[in-house]
């Protein structure tokens, strides 16, 4: 929330700090056009089908729909605007495809009083209002919660191919991913009590906290095994012989890591 400008100071939060976008202040950023945001929360019209979700949120978003709309665009023989309208249309219908949820496309979203789609599609349908846009990088806040493995798997999977047809970054905070779910992601960030312990390539992790000290046991998942790390659990992985040389605390883990090739690469 904070890097997409939805933090909202109060009497119990406080930010501190400086927040830059390549360089340039948040302040001179427009955060609407650059970064989209999904949230955990399922908020749609219940009478609109989900087609119809998908382009009124794109409408709200982009400004180049917005442009189509001018009156002299809307002149049957401007043969422009028809093209760009056919483009968007085709964006639309393959985000819908991307979700899965393209055979409810003309289905109303519904709610407690109306009948519509399945829980697992409104939640790909909370993405697909984000994904619909033009932003070039999407946060997703625990997108998975209250969902099955099953459909936190797809949900995840579809924002996988996402990214790698569009183009798109996506940034993703789970907690307690599947091993699957974990699978997924190109590159993983870990936080321990505010210290970034890790951050580089998903598969690179566990080798990395082994080269510390810890040991994975064969019948811990990796994703598992990660999590654990981050928690006051991660005493039992320190393998014995690296006992007295194995960070310890979140501030010597994250000291460790800022001395790491790691750190040096991603930086």
């Amino acid at each position: 929330k904070i890097l997409c400008g939805r933090a909202q100071e109060s009497r119990l939060v406080r930010v501190t700090g400086q927040v830059t976008y390549n360089g340039v202040r948040r302040e001179m950023v427009l955060l609407t056009k650059v970064c989209g945001y999904i949230s955990q929360r399922d908020e749609h019209y219940p009478t609109l089908t989900v087609r119809e979700t998908v382009r009124f949120a794109k409408e709200c978003l982009d400004s180049l729909v917005h442009d189509l709309d001018h009156p002299a665009l809307e002149h049957p023989s401007n043969a422009d605007a028809e093209e760009l309208r056919r483009i968007h249309n085709i964006n639309d219908e393959l985000t819908l495809q991307i979700l899965g949820i393209a055979h409810v496309g003309d289905t109303v979203v519904g709610n407690e009083m109306l009948r519509g789609i399945s829980g697992g599609q409104k939640r790909r349908l909370t993405s697909g209002e984000v994904l619909a846009a033009k932003q070039r990088v999407v946060f997703a806040d625990e997108i998975t919660t209250g969902l099955d493995s099953a459909t936190a798997y797809e949900v995840c999977k579809a924002l996988t191919l996402e990214c790698k047809l569009m183009g798109r970054t996506v940034v993703v905070s789970l907690l307690q991913p599947s091993p699957e779910v974990f699978g997924l992601f190109d590159h993983v960030m870990m936080l321990c009590k505010g210290h970034i312990i890790y951050y580089g390539p998903a598969g690179n992790a566990v080798p990395y906290f082994e080269a510390l000290g810890y040991q994975r046991p064969v019948d811990v998942e990796p994703a598992d095994f990660l999590h654990l790390v981050t928690t006051d659990s991660r005493l039992q992985f320190i393998n014995p012989s690296a006992m007295e040389g194995a960070p310890q605390t979140p501030e010597l883990l994250a000291a460790a890591y800022r001395s790491s090739e790691v750190f040096l690469r991603m930086s």
